[in-house]
């Protein structure tokens, strides 16, 4: 058995994919986590997880997230996309 390959690593469902949507500030779809973020519009651009939870744990990773904050109460939104 992998290391990956355990009953607490998140498994996707069928190739779901899922972006963050901020919807304030005219932030659109993240991009790039780096310092701040880079946004954009188009969704095609969004950088993608396998998981709501990979994607709330990159917002906190990178600090566009505070460890007890909502991300719906920030403004942001993980969107399955695929």
């Amino acid at each position: 058995m992998s290391p990956d390959d355990d009953l607490t690593t998140p498994r996707n469902k069928l190739g779901e994919k899922y972006a963050v949507y901020h919807d304030t500030d005219n932030h659109f779809w993240l991009v790039d986590s780096g310092v701040g973020g880079t946004w954009s519009p188009d969704v095609e651009d969004a950088c993608w997880w396998d998981s709501r939870e990979l994607a709330i744990n990159e917002l906190r990773a990178t600090e566009l997230l505070g460890p007890d904050d909502s991300p719906v109460v920030a403004g942001f939104y993980i969107l399955r996309v695929y």
